[in-house]
């Protein structure tokens, strides 16, 4: 994490741990089914303090899924 961090603060020519709040916002999307989402956070928070960040996990067990029913009709409601 620190390594991509540093990659993406010399990508765009900032240092990512003195970085403007108001003209940065961190966006995380996670593999929720890597259990790791608390560590990523968690290093974000310490190596990029003064950002926000946003976003989400998700994971379907393998199950294969249909997030958000983009291929499946509409469930009825009981």
């Amino acid at each position: 994490i620190r390594t991509a961090l540093k990659a993406l603060g010399s990508a765009l020519g900032v240092d990512v741990t003195a970085a403007d709040p108001q003209k940065y916002l961190g966006l995380v999307l996670a593999d929720g089914m890597s259990g790791q989402e608390e560590f990523v956070m968690d290093t974000l928070a310490a190596e990029a303090f003064n950002l926000t960040f946003v976003g989400a996990s998700a994971g379907d067990s393998g199950r294969g899924l249909d997030v958000g029913g983009l291929n499946s009709p509409p469930a009825s409601c009981p």
